[in-house]
């Protein structure tokens, strides 16, 4: 009975998202503005700085290790990705630290340390707008007993 209600939603998500791509102008993508070389780049760029959030690393050893200029991979990472490299790292590890925090058992510190922080006194990657405040004051989704591995 529930899929025979499913089957119609369907449809109506595929008309839509068929619809969506009838009215999308070819090279309105962001990733469309720039030669695809500098896309995959900064592809690559991002699979490194997301790889290992205890890392941090410069624009220029980025774009030294992924042979793109500087000043290309700080553009197109802003275009594709919506945001400064910078301001998307600090977003990106908040949520992967809140993530974290949801999902497993383990202490402030060793979600910190985890996300490239060294001092998790005030853990300031949860400051700022969204950033949860303290672990006792964090909502937790689920209430494991066992630590997800990371």
């Amino acid at each position: 009975a529930e899929e025979g209600r499913l089957v119609p939603l369907a449809i109506v998500r595929l008309e839509e998202l068929l619809l969506l791509l009838w009215e999308t102008e070819p090279g309105s993508h962001p990733a469309d503005r720039w030669p695809r070389e500098q896309v995959r780049a900064v592809a690559a760029v991002h699979d490194t700085l997301t790889a290992d959030l205890r890392r941090w690393y410069t624009i220029e050893q980025l774009a030294r290790q992924h042979l793109i200029n500087t000043s290309a991979l700080k553009a197109v990472f802003k275009g594709v990705y919506g945001q400064p490299v910078a301001a998307y790292m600090r977003e990106y590890r908040m949520h992967e630290a809140a993530r974290q925090l949801r999902e497993t058992d383990r202490t402030v510190a060793e979600i910190a340390a985890a996300v490239g922080d060294e001092s998790p006194g005030p853990f300031p990657v949860f400051s700022g707008p969204g950033g949860g405040g303290f672990r006792s004051a964090y909502p937790f989704a689920s209430q494991s007993t066992s630590a997800a591995p990371v």
